[in-house]
Protein backbone atom coordinates (compact mmCIF):
# COMPACT_ATOMS: atom_id res chain seq x y z
CA UNK A 1 0.00 0.00 0.00
CA UNK A 2 1.17 3.50 -0.83
CA UNK A 3 4.59 4.21 -2.32
CA UNK A 4 7.51 1.09 -1.72
CA UNK A 5 9.82 2.14 -0.02
CA UNK A 6 9.00 5.29 0.94
CA UNK A 7 8.31 4.36 4.79
CA UNK A 8 12.13 3.82 5.34
CA UNK A 9 13.27 7.03 3.79
CA UNK A 10 10.56 8.98 5.65
CA UNK A 11 10.78 7.06 9.49
CA UNK A 12 13.69 9.93 10.34
CA UNK A 13 11.09 12.26 10.31
CA UNK A 14 8.90 10.75 12.29
CA UNK A 15 7.64 11.76 16.35
CA UNK A 16 7.52 8.08 17.58
CA UNK A 17 5.44 6.10 20.48
CA UNK A 18 3.39 9.61 20.96
CA UNK A 19 0.07 8.55 22.94
CA UNK A 20 -3.70 9.59 21.54
CA UNK A 21 -4.57 11.98 24.38
CA UNK A 22 -2.60 14.55 22.43
CA UNK A 23 -5.40 14.66 19.81
CA UNK A 24 -8.13 15.68 22.50
CA UNK A 25 -10.32 18.59 20.97
CA UNK A 26 -9.29 17.50 17.10
CA UNK A 27 -11.00 16.76 14.29
CA UNK A 28 -9.49 13.54 12.98
CA UNK A 29 -10.40 11.38 9.16
CA UNK A 30 -10.15 7.98 9.38
CA UNK A 31 -9.35 6.15 6.18
CA UNK A 32 -11.59 3.67 6.67
CA UNK A 33 -9.81 1.12 3.69
CA UNK A 34 -7.03 0.92 6.05
CA UNK A 35 -8.63 -0.01 9.44
CA UNK A 36 -10.67 -2.58 7.46
CA UNK A 37 -7.93 -4.52 5.68
CA UNK A 38 -5.54 -4.22 9.10
CA UNK A 39 -8.86 -6.02 11.10
CA UNK A 40 -10.07 -7.97 8.19
CA UNK A 41 -9.95 -11.60 7.01
CA UNK A 42 -11.77 -13.44 9.59
CA UNK A 43 -15.27 -13.65 9.86
CA UNK A 44 -16.49 -14.93 13.66
CA UNK A 45 -20.30 -15.61 12.89
CA UNK A 46 -22.47 -14.55 10.62
CA UNK A 47 -23.63 -11.34 12.88
CA UNK A 48 -20.94 -9.52 11.90
CA UNK A 49 -17.19 -9.27 10.65
CA UNK A 50 -13.96 -8.87 13.06
CA UNK A 51 -13.46 -5.84 11.82
CA UNK A 52 -16.69 -4.07 12.77
CA UNK A 53 -15.95 -5.03 16.23
CA UNK A 54 -12.72 -4.33 16.12
CA UNK A 55 -13.42 -0.16 14.11
CA UNK A 56 -16.34 0.20 17.00
CA UNK A 57 -13.91 -0.75 19.87
CA UNK A 58 -11.25 1.27 18.52
CA UNK A 59 -13.83 4.55 18.09
CA UNK A 60 -15.43 4.17 21.10
CA UNK A 61 -11.66 4.85 22.71
CA UNK A 62 -10.63 7.65 20.39
CA UNK A 63 -14.70 9.37 21.18
CA UNK A 64 -13.59 8.89 25.02
CA UNK A 65 -10.53 10.32 25.02
CA UNK A 66 -11.97 13.51 22.74
CA UNK A 67 -11.42 13.08 19.68
CA UNK A 68 -14.22 13.98 16.64
CA UNK A 69 -14.12 11.29 13.87
CA UNK A 70 -14.68 11.62 10.13
CA UNK A 71 -14.67 8.64 8.19
CA UNK A 72 -13.50 8.40 4.76
CA UNK A 73 -13.45 5.65 2.50
CA UNK A 74 -13.84 4.52 -1.47
CA UNK A 75 -16.03 1.89 -2.96
CA UNK A 76 -18.66 -0.56 -0.44
CA UNK A 77 -18.39 -0.19 3.32
CA UNK A 78 -21.70 -0.88 4.23
CA UNK A 79 -21.00 -2.30 7.48
CA UNK A 80 -18.51 -0.31 8.71
CA UNK A 81 -20.59 2.89 7.17
CA UNK A 82 -23.80 2.26 8.84
CA UNK A 83 -21.82 1.92 12.09
CA UNK A 84 -20.39 5.12 11.49
CA UNK A 85 -23.67 6.94 11.26
CA UNK A 86 -25.20 4.93 14.07
CA UNK A 87 -22.58 6.53 16.01
CA UNK A 88 -23.32 9.54 15.12
CA UNK A 89 -20.29 9.33 13.35
CA UNK A 90 -19.73 12.00 9.82
CA UNK A 91 -19.29 9.31 6.61
CA UNK A 92 -17.97 10.63 3.65
CA UNK A 93 -17.85 8.64 0.27
CA UNK A 94 -14.37 9.57 -1.49
CA UNK A 95 -15.07 10.00 -5.43
CA UNK A 96 -11.31 8.56 -5.93
CA UNK A 97 -9.09 6.77 -3.55
CA UNK A 98 -9.52 7.45 0.39
CA UNK A 99 -6.64 8.96 1.19
CA UNK A 100 -6.75 11.47 -2.01
CA UNK A 101 -9.97 12.78 -0.26
CA UNK A 102 -8.01 12.54 3.66
CA UNK A 103 -5.76 14.38 2.05
CA UNK A 104 -7.97 17.06 0.46
CA UNK A 105 -9.69 17.45 4.03
CA UNK A 106 -6.48 18.02 5.81
CA UNK A 107 -5.08 20.59 3.24
CA UNK A 108 -8.24 22.96 3.46
CA UNK A 109 -8.29 22.75 7.19
CA UNK A 110 -11.85 20.63 7.32
CA UNK A 111 -9.66 17.95 9.45
CA UNK A 112 -6.45 18.17 11.86
CA UNK A 113 -5.11 15.03 10.21
CA UNK A 114 -5.85 11.53 9.61
CA UNK A 115 -5.38 7.99 10.79
CA UNK A 116 -3.99 5.86 7.82
CA UNK A 117 -0.97 3.60 6.78
CA UNK A 118 -0.84 4.45 3.70
CA UNK A 119 2.24 6.50 2.58
CA UNK A 120 0.84 8.31 -0.65
CA UNK A 121 -0.94 10.32 1.76
CA UNK A 122 2.39 13.19 1.52
CA UNK A 123 1.80 12.64 -2.22
CA UNK A 124 -2.19 13.33 -2.97
CA UNK A 125 -0.70 16.55 -0.16
CA UNK A 126 -1.95 15.49 3.32
CA UNK A 127 -0.30 17.55 5.98
CA UNK A 128 -0.29 15.42 8.98
CA UNK A 129 -0.64 11.97 9.56
CA UNK A 130 -1.48 9.76 12.95
CA UNK A 131 -0.06 6.02 12.18
CA UNK A 132 -1.47 3.51 15.38
CA UNK A 133 0.52 0.79 16.15
CA UNK A 134 -0.61 -0.62 19.13
CA UNK A 135 -2.19 -0.53 22.54
CA UNK A 136 -0.38 -0.93 25.46
CA UNK A 137 -2.42 -0.53 28.98
CA UNK A 138 -5.30 0.00 27.51
CA UNK A 139 -4.08 3.12 25.60
CA UNK A 140 -3.16 3.55 21.87
CA UNK A 141 0.16 4.92 20.53
CA UNK A 142 0.88 6.54 17.46
CA UNK A 143 3.59 7.86 15.36
CA UNK A 144 3.28 11.29 14.21
CA UNK A 145 4.31 12.21 10.52
CA UNK A 146 3.78 15.92 9.06
CA UNK A 147 4.62 17.70 6.29
CA UNK A 148 6.58 20.22 7.53
CA UNK A 149 8.85 18.20 9.76
CA UNK A 150 9.78 15.62 6.71
CA UNK A 151 10.71 19.12 5.05
CA UNK A 152 12.79 20.35 7.22
CA UNK A 153 14.56 16.71 7.96
CA UNK A 154 14.88 15.27 4.64
CA UNK A 155 13.83 18.68 2.17
CA UNK A 156 11.07 16.88 0.61
CA UNK A 157 8.05 18.33 -0.37
CA UNK A 158 5.11 17.09 -2.28
CA UNK A 159 6.34 17.07 -5.53
CA UNK A 160 9.48 15.54 -4.42
CA UNK A 161 7.72 12.49 -3.11
CA UNK A 162 5.68 12.23 -5.98
CA UNK A 163 9.13 12.03 -8.27
CA UNK A 164 9.76 9.30 -5.30
CA UNK A 165 6.52 7.06 -6.23
CA UNK A 166 7.82 7.51 -9.81
CA UNK A 167 10.96 5.77 -8.83
CA UNK A 168 10.14 3.54 -6.20
CA UNK A 169 6.88 2.35 -7.80
CA UNK A 170 3.17 2.49 -6.01
CA UNK A 171 -0.36 1.43 -6.34
CA UNK A 172 -0.74 3.22 -10.07
CA UNK A 173 2.82 1.50 -11.30
CA UNK A 174 3.71 -1.50 -9.35
CA UNK A 175 7.35 -1.82 -11.40
CA UNK A 176 8.68 1.53 -10.95
CA UNK A 177 12.27 2.07 -11.72
CA UNK A 178 14.01 -1.54 -11.34
CA UNK A 179 17.27 -1.51 -9.21
CA UNK A 180 16.10 1.75 -7.80
CA UNK A 181 15.48 1.67 -3.83
CA UNK A 182 15.02 4.56 -1.29
CA UNK A 183 18.27 5.06 -0.75
CA UNK A 184 19.41 5.75 -4.43
CA UNK A 185 16.33 7.97 -5.50
CA UNK A 186 16.43 10.20 -2.24
CA UNK A 187 20.49 11.03 -2.77
CA UNK A 188 19.32 11.91 -6.31
CA UNK A 189 16.29 13.88 -5.39
CA UNK A 190 19.30 15.72 -3.05
CA UNK A 191 21.63 15.92 -5.76
CA UNK A 192 19.28 17.79 -7.78
CA UNK A 193 17.86 20.32 -5.41
CA UNK A 194 21.60 21.12 -4.11
CA UNK A 195 22.02 22.55 -7.73
CA UNK A 196 18.82 23.97 -8.08
CA UNK A 197 16.42 22.11 -9.74
CA UNK A 198 13.13 21.00 -9.76
CA UNK A 199 13.36 17.13 -8.91
CA UNK A 200 10.02 16.04 -10.26
CA UNK A 201 10.00 18.04 -13.42
CA UNK A 202 13.43 16.60 -13.54
CA UNK A 203 11.94 13.61 -14.10
CA UNK A 204 9.62 14.75 -16.46
CA UNK A 205 12.12 15.58 -18.92
CA UNK A 206 14.26 12.62 -18.98
CA UNK A 207 13.21 11.38 -22.23
CA UNK A 208 13.39 14.50 -24.26
CA UNK A 209 16.60 16.12 -22.35
CA UNK A 210 18.85 16.46 -24.70
CA UNK A 211 21.56 18.21 -22.11
CA UNK A 212 21.69 15.02 -20.24
CA UNK A 213 22.01 13.02 -23.56
CA UNK A 214 25.55 15.15 -24.14
CA UNK A 215 26.62 14.43 -20.55
CA UNK A 216 25.79 10.82 -20.86
CA UNK A 217 28.70 11.00 -24.00
CA UNK A 218 30.81 12.99 -22.18
CA UNK A 219 30.72 10.13 -19.30
CA UNK A 220 31.69 7.55 -21.82
CA UNK A 221 34.84 9.88 -23.40
CA UNK A 222 36.89 9.79 -20.40
CA UNK A 223 40.51 10.60 -20.85
CA UNK A 224 44.12 9.07 -19.69
CA UNK A 225 45.37 9.58 -16.70
CA UNK A 226 48.57 10.89 -16.33
CA UNK A 227 51.43 9.73 -13.54
CA UNK A 228 50.09 11.93 -10.29
CA UNK A 229 51.95 12.29 -6.96
CA UNK A 230 50.94 9.93 -4.29
CA UNK A 231 51.39 11.80 -1.86
CA UNK A 232 49.73 15.30 -2.65
CA UNK A 233 47.64 13.18 -5.66
CA UNK A 234 48.78 16.27 -8.23
CA UNK A 235 49.78 15.70 -11.46
CA UNK A 236 53.90 15.01 -11.48
CA UNK A 237 55.69 12.10 -9.80
CA UNK A 238 56.36 12.51 -5.88
CA UNK A 239 60.14 12.43 -6.78
CA UNK A 240 60.62 15.40 -8.97
CA UNK A 241 58.17 17.03 -5.94
CA UNK A 242 60.96 15.98 -3.53
CA UNK A 243 63.37 18.19 -5.86
CA UNK A 244 61.61 20.73 -6.91
CA UNK A 245 58.08 20.86 -5.47
CA UNK A 246 54.76 21.50 -6.17
CA UNK A 247 53.12 24.60 -8.02
CA UNK A 248 50.10 23.70 -7.00
CA UNK A 249 50.58 22.95 -3.84
CA UNK A 250 53.08 25.83 -4.32
CA UNK A 251 55.62 24.68 -2.72
CA UNK A 252 59.68 24.85 -3.83
CA UNK A 253 60.99 21.49 -2.47
CA UNK A 254 58.51 18.63 -1.53
CA UNK A 255 54.62 18.47 -1.66
CA UNK A 256 52.34 19.17 0.69
CA UNK A 257 50.21 15.48 2.15
CA UNK A 258 46.13 15.95 1.65
CA UNK A 259 46.31 19.36 -0.08
CA UNK A 260 43.21 20.56 -0.14
CA UNK A 261 43.52 22.40 -3.44
CA UNK A 262 42.59 20.15 -6.89
CA UNK A 263 44.33 18.69 -9.31
CA UNK A 264 43.25 20.64 -12.88
CA UNK A 265 43.99 18.12 -14.78
CA UNK A 266 41.45 16.79 -17.42
CA UNK A 267 41.26 13.52 -15.93
CA UNK A 268 40.23 15.14 -12.43
CA UNK A 269 37.57 17.37 -14.20
CA UNK A 270 36.18 14.65 -15.97
CA UNK A 271 36.05 12.61 -12.55
CA UNK A 272 34.38 15.60 -10.62
CA UNK A 273 32.36 15.63 -13.67
CA UNK A 274 31.36 12.05 -13.46
CA UNK A 275 30.91 12.09 -9.57
CA UNK A 276 28.05 14.82 -10.36
CA UNK A 277 26.21 13.34 -13.24
CA UNK A 278 26.30 9.84 -12.80
CA UNK A 279 23.79 8.77 -10.49
CA UNK A 280 21.37 10.46 -12.43
CA UNK A 281 22.62 9.18 -15.75
CA UNK A 282 22.87 5.71 -14.31
CA UNK A 283 19.30 5.93 -13.09
CA UNK A 284 17.76 7.80 -16.05
CA UNK A 285 19.40 5.07 -18.73
CA UNK A 286 17.21 2.43 -16.53
CA UNK A 287 14.17 3.84 -16.54
CA UNK A 288 14.58 4.56 -20.10
CA UNK A 289 14.92 1.11 -20.86
CA UNK A 290 12.75 -0.28 -18.57
CA UNK A 291 10.49 -1.56 -21.35
CA UNK A 292 7.80 1.08 -20.09
CA UNK A 293 7.14 4.38 -20.89
CA UNK A 294 8.83 6.70 -18.15
CA UNK A 295 7.59 8.81 -16.38
CA UNK A 296 3.73 7.60 -16.35
CA UNK A 297 1.48 10.55 -16.62
CA UNK A 298 -1.04 9.04 -14.50
CA UNK A 299 0.37 8.66 -11.92
CA UNK A 300 1.56 12.11 -11.57
CA UNK A 301 -2.18 13.35 -12.52
CA UNK A 302 -3.86 11.16 -9.50
CA UNK A 303 -1.67 12.69 -6.81
CA UNK A 304 -2.92 15.79 -8.12
CA UNK A 305 -6.37 14.91 -8.31
CA UNK A 306 -6.52 16.03 -4.02
CA UNK A 307 -6.65 19.54 -5.35
CA UNK A 308 -9.86 19.42 -7.56
CA UNK A 309 -11.92 17.51 -5.02
CA UNK A 310 -14.79 19.09 -3.25
CA UNK A 311 -16.81 18.36 -0.29
CA UNK A 312 -19.75 19.60 0.80
CA UNK A 313 -19.55 20.51 4.58
CA UNK A 314 -22.96 20.50 6.24
CA UNK A 315 -21.69 16.35 5.61
CA UNK A 316 -18.98 16.98 8.55
CA UNK A 317 -21.80 17.94 10.82
CA UNK A 318 -22.44 15.34 13.36
CA UNK A 319 -25.77 13.75 13.98
CA UNK A 320 -27.30 11.94 16.77
CA UNK A 321 -27.00 8.13 17.83
CA UNK A 322 -29.35 5.36 16.59
CA UNK A 323 -29.34 2.60 18.90
CA UNK A 324 -31.24 0.55 17.75
CA UNK A 325 -29.33 0.90 14.75
CA UNK A 326 -26.33 -0.45 16.49
CA UNK A 327 -27.28 -3.38 17.95
CA UNK A 328 -28.28 -4.60 14.72
CA UNK A 329 -24.69 -3.64 13.44
CA UNK A 330 -23.35 -5.31 16.24
CA UNK A 331 -25.24 -8.29 17.06
CA UNK A 332 -25.85 -7.22 20.34
CA UNK A 333 -29.15 -6.71 22.51
CA UNK A 334 -29.64 -2.83 23.96
CA UNK A 335 -28.64 -3.13 26.92
CA UNK A 336 -25.46 -4.50 25.79
CA UNK A 337 -24.63 -1.43 23.54
CA UNK A 338 -25.79 0.59 26.47
CA UNK A 339 -23.17 -0.87 28.62
CA UNK A 340 -20.54 0.43 25.98
CA UNK A 341 -21.98 3.46 24.71
CA UNK A 342 -22.32 5.37 28.27
CA UNK A 343 -19.53 5.40 29.73
CA UNK A 344 -18.25 7.02 26.16
CA UNK A 345 -20.93 9.45 26.11
CA UNK A 346 -20.70 10.73 29.39
CA UNK A 347 -16.62 11.50 29.09
CA UNK A 348 -16.77 13.06 25.58
CA UNK A 349 -19.73 15.45 27.42
CA UNK A 350 -16.68 16.23 29.51
CA UNK A 351 -14.24 17.15 26.86
CA UNK A 352 -17.21 19.54 25.70
CA UNK A 353 -16.52 18.50 21.62
CA UNK A 354 -20.42 18.33 21.05
CA UNK A 355 -22.78 20.64 22.11
CA UNK A 356 -25.56 17.73 21.32
CA UNK A 357 -23.93 15.90 24.11
CA UNK A 358 -23.22 18.09 26.35
CA UNK A 359 -26.47 17.93 28.75
CA UNK A 360 -27.42 13.88 28.37
CA UNK A 361 -26.00 13.27 31.89
CA UNK A 362 -25.54 14.73 34.76
CA UNK A 363 -23.17 13.77 37.95
CA UNK A 364 -25.03 13.52 41.57
CA UNK A 365 -21.89 12.85 43.98
CA UNK A 366 -18.49 11.54 43.77
CA UNK A 367 -18.51 8.30 45.52
CA UNK A 368 -14.97 7.44 45.75
CA UNK A 369 -11.24 8.09 44.81
CA UNK A 370 -9.35 5.44 42.97
CA UNK A 371 -7.05 4.82 39.98
CA UNK A 372 -7.28 3.25 35.91
CA UNK A 373 -4.55 2.70 34.15
CA UNK A 374 -2.23 4.47 36.78
CA UNK A 375 -4.28 7.39 36.63
CA UNK A 376 -5.65 9.18 39.38
CA UNK A 377 -9.47 8.92 39.22
CA UNK A 378 -13.06 9.53 40.80
CA UNK A 379 -15.94 7.44 40.55
CA UNK A 380 -18.74 9.33 39.83
CA UNK A 381 -22.56 8.31 40.06
CA UNK A 382 -24.55 9.93 37.08
CA UNK A 383 -28.09 10.36 36.35
CA UNK A 384 -29.74 11.32 33.01
CA UNK A 385 -31.10 14.02 31.97
CA UNK A 386 -34.38 15.08 30.39
CA UNK A 387 -32.93 16.05 26.70
CA UNK A 388 -31.14 12.11 27.04
CA UNK A 389 -34.42 10.19 25.03
CA UNK A 390 -31.78 7.26 23.95
CA UNK A 391 -30.70 5.80 26.99
CA UNK A 392 -33.85 4.02 28.33
CA UNK A 393 -34.67 3.10 31.97
CA UNK A 394 -31.64 0.47 32.54
CA UNK A 395 -29.13 3.62 32.56
CA UNK A 396 -31.54 6.24 33.90
CA UNK A 397 -30.53 6.36 37.46
CA UNK A 398 -26.97 5.04 39.61
CA UNK A 399 -24.09 5.23 36.46
CA UNK A 400 -20.99 4.91 37.83
CA UNK A 401 -18.30 5.98 35.82
CA UNK A 402 -14.56 6.26 36.32
CA UNK A 403 -13.34 9.93 35.54
CA UNK A 404 -9.83 11.15 35.94
CA UNK A 405 -9.48 13.65 38.26
CA UNK A 406 -8.04 16.63 35.92
CA UNK A 407 -10.62 16.25 33.59
CA UNK A 408 -13.77 15.75 36.09
CA UNK A 409 -12.28 19.39 38.37
CA UNK A 410 -11.88 20.78 35.43
CA UNK A 411 -15.87 20.81 34.82
CA UNK A 412 -17.20 20.49 38.17
CA UNK A 413 -14.94 22.37 40.76
CA UNK A 414 -17.35 22.97 43.55
CA UNK A 415 -18.22 19.20 43.65
CA UNK A 416 -14.77 18.37 44.07
CA UNK A 417 -13.93 21.27 46.34
CA UNK A 418 -17.20 19.55 48.33
CA UNK A 419 -16.08 16.25 48.24
CA UNK A 420 -12.22 17.02 49.15
CA UNK A 421 -12.85 18.70 52.32
CA UNK A 422 -15.49 16.01 53.18
CA UNK A 423 -12.54 14.22 53.18
CA UNK A 424 -10.39 16.29 55.21
CA UNK A 425 -13.07 16.38 57.85
CA UNK A 426 -13.44 12.87 58.63
CA UNK A 427 -9.72 12.42 58.52
CA UNK A 428 -9.20 15.05 61.32
CA UNK A 429 -11.65 13.46 63.29
CA UNK A 430 -10.05 9.83 62.90
CA UNK A 431 -7.00 11.56 64.02
CA UNK A 432 -8.18 13.76 67.04
CA UNK A 433 -10.36 9.93 68.10
CA UNK A 434 -6.64 8.48 68.29
CA UNK A 435 -5.04 11.26 70.05
CA UNK A 436 -7.66 11.35 72.82
CA UNK A 437 -6.97 7.56 72.97
CA UNK A 438 -2.53 8.06 73.26
CA UNK A 439 -3.23 10.87 76.19
CA UNK A 440 -5.46 8.22 78.11
CA UNK A 441 -2.91 5.72 77.93
CA UNK A 442 0.00 7.93 79.15
CA UNK A 443 -1.94 7.91 82.97
CA UNK A 444 -0.40 4.89 85.07
CA UNK A 445 -3.68 4.30 86.97
CA UNK A 446 -6.38 4.06 83.41
CA UNK A 447 -2.92 2.08 81.99
CA UNK A 448 -3.50 -0.54 84.35
CA UNK A 449 -7.14 -0.51 84.36
CA UNK A 450 -7.32 -1.19 80.87
CA UNK A 451 -4.84 -3.46 80.82
CA UNK A 452 -7.11 -5.38 83.27
CA UNK A 453 -10.03 -4.65 81.52
CA UNK A 454 -8.21 -6.64 78.37
CA UNK A 455 -7.74 -9.54 80.09
CA UNK A 456 -10.85 -9.97 81.44
CA UNK A 457 -12.31 -9.33 77.86
CA UNK A 458 -9.78 -12.47 76.26
CA UNK A 459 -11.57 -14.86 79.38
CA UNK A 460 -14.84 -13.82 78.91
CA UNK A 461 -16.05 -15.81 75.91
CA UNK A 462 -15.13 -19.13 77.77
CA UNK A 463 -16.47 -18.08 81.10
CA UNK A 464 -18.80 -15.24 81.63
CA UNK A 465 -18.38 -11.34 83.52
CA UNK A 466 -16.12 -12.95 86.71
CA UNK A 467 -15.86 -11.14 90.35
CA UNK A 468 -13.98 -13.21 93.25
CA UNK A 469 -15.39 -12.52 96.41
CA UNK A 470 -13.83 -13.55 99.65
CA UNK A 471 -15.64 -14.56 102.66
CA UNK A 472 -16.23 -11.05 103.55
CA UNK A 473 -17.86 -10.26 100.37
CA UNK A 474 -15.66 -7.27 99.42
CA UNK A 475 -13.23 -7.83 96.50
CA UNK A 476 -9.73 -7.38 95.37
CA UNK A 477 -7.45 -7.30 92.56
CA UNK A 478 -5.09 -10.07 93.80
CA UNK A 479 -8.13 -12.55 94.90
CA UNK A 480 -9.36 -11.53 91.14
CA UNK A 481 -5.96 -12.75 89.62
CA UNK A 482 -6.83 -16.02 92.12
CA UNK A 483 -9.89 -16.68 91.05
CA UNK A 484 -8.84 -16.07 87.15
CA UNK A 485 -6.00 -19.00 88.06
CA UNK A 486 -8.62 -21.38 89.81
CA UNK A 487 -11.05 -20.69 86.66
CA UNK A 488 -8.09 -21.65 84.39
CA UNK A 489 -7.41 -24.89 86.15
CA UNK A 490 -11.18 -25.92 86.13
CA UNK A 491 -11.25 -25.78 82.57
CA UNK A 492 -7.92 -27.56 81.95
CA UNK A 493 -10.06 -30.22 83.99
CA UNK A 494 -13.23 -30.23 81.69
CA UNK A 495 -13.96 -32.83 79.52
CA UNK A 496 -13.62 -31.17 76.13
CA UNK A 497 -9.73 -30.45 77.58
CA UNK A 498 -9.15 -33.72 78.30
CA UNK A 499 -9.57 -35.09 75.08
CA UNK A 500 -6.81 -32.34 74.01
CA UNK A 501 -2.74 -33.93 73.57
CA UNK A 502 -0.12 -32.27 75.57
CA UNK A 503 1.03 -30.89 72.13
CA UNK A 504 -2.10 -29.28 71.33
CA UNK A 505 -2.59 -27.63 75.21
CA UNK A 506 0.71 -25.84 74.16
CA UNK A 507 -0.17 -24.87 71.21
CA UNK A 508 -3.28 -23.50 72.74
CA UNK A 509 -1.03 -21.77 75.87
CA UNK A 510 1.60 -20.16 73.11
CA UNK A 511 -1.24 -18.83 70.72
CA UNK A 512 -2.88 -17.03 73.63
CA UNK A 513 -0.56 -16.37 76.73
CA UNK A 514 -2.52 -14.28 78.43
CA UNK A 515 -4.83 -17.67 79.82
CA UNK A 516 -1.69 -19.19 81.25
CA UNK A 517 -1.29 -19.12 85.08
CA UNK A 518 1.91 -18.14 85.60
CA UNK A 519 1.13 -14.97 83.11
CA UNK A 520 -1.95 -13.89 85.24
CA UNK A 521 0.79 -14.09 88.34
CA UNK A 522 3.16 -11.56 87.08
CA UNK A 523 0.39 -9.44 85.68
CA UNK A 524 -1.23 -9.03 88.76
CA UNK A 525 1.88 -9.60 91.30
CA UNK A 526 3.43 -6.46 89.28
CA UNK A 527 0.17 -4.51 89.05
CA UNK A 528 -0.30 -4.44 92.83
CA UNK A 529 0.65 -2.25 95.35
CA UNK A 530 2.39 -2.90 98.59
CA UNK A 531 -0.46 -2.58 100.35
CA UNK A 532 -2.70 -4.84 98.34
CA UNK A 533 0.14 -7.36 98.03
CA UNK A 534 -0.13 -7.18 102.04
CA UNK A 535 -3.79 -7.61 101.98
CA UNK A 536 -3.10 -10.39 99.51
CA UNK A 537 -0.98 -12.28 101.96
CA UNK A 538 -3.35 -12.16 105.21
CA UNK A 539 -6.22 -13.89 102.77
CA UNK A 540 -3.89 -16.71 101.93
CA UNK A 541 -2.83 -17.19 105.83
CA UNK A 542 -7.02 -17.25 105.84
CA UNK A 543 -7.34 -19.80 103.05
CA UNK A 544 -4.88 -22.14 104.59
CA UNK A 545 -6.59 -22.06 107.96
CA UNK A 546 -10.00 -22.95 106.87
CA UNK A 547 -8.80 -25.55 104.46
CA UNK A 548 -7.21 -27.26 107.47
CA UNK A 549 -10.73 -27.36 109.21
CA UNK A 550 -12.03 -28.51 106.61
CA UNK A 551 -9.80 -31.66 106.31
CA UNK A 552 -10.15 -32.30 110.17
CA UNK A 553 -14.09 -31.87 109.81
CA UNK A 554 -14.16 -34.67 106.62
CA UNK A 555 -11.29 -36.69 109.35
CA UNK A 556 -14.35 -37.11 111.31
CA UNK A 557 -16.57 -38.67 109.28
CA UNK A 558 -18.74 -34.96 109.02
CA UNK A 559 -20.55 -33.79 105.66
CA UNK A 560 -17.62 -31.15 104.31
CA UNK A 561 -19.74 -27.66 104.16
CA UNK A 562 -19.63 -26.19 100.74
CA UNK A 563 -17.03 -23.79 100.30
CA UNK A 564 -18.03 -20.89 97.84
CA UNK A 565 -15.44 -19.36 96.03
CA UNK A 566 -16.45 -17.90 92.87
CA UNK A 567 -19.60 -16.12 92.67
CA UNK A 568 -21.14 -15.16 89.12
CA UNK A 569 -22.16 -11.80 88.40
CA UNK A 570 -23.62 -9.78 85.59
Amino acid sequence: MGVHGLWDVLEPAGEKDVLVTILKGKIVAVDLGVWIMEASGLRVNKTYDLHTRTIFYRTLFLLSHGVRLVFVFDGQAPDCEKLGKSLGIPCIQSPGEGEAMCAFLDKTGLVDGTFTHDSDYFCYGGKTMYRLHSKENKSYKMDVYTSSGIEAALGLCQDDMVGLALLLGCDYDLQGVPGVGGKKALALCKALKDRGIDFLNRLRSWTTNSELDDIERKLDQAPERNPHCKRCEHLGKRSTHEKSGCSICRTESSCLESCDRKCPCDWHNHHSFQQEHKLEISIRSKACNSGSKFPKEEVITEFKSADSLDVDQTQLAPWGMDIAALSVCMGWNQEKVLKNIVPVVILYQLHGICEDWDTMFTPVRIQGACKDNHVECYEVEWDKTDKNTWAGELYATDVKVKISKQLFSDKFPAMVKHYEQAIADSKKKKSTSGKRKRKMAEDPAQSRSLAIKDVRRKLEPEFGQVVATDKGGSSGLVRAGSSLEGIFRAQQRSPANQSMTSKSRRKQKRKDPCVGTNTLHKFFKSSSTQQERETASSRKHARVENNTMTKIKDSRGKKSPTKEVFKMSN
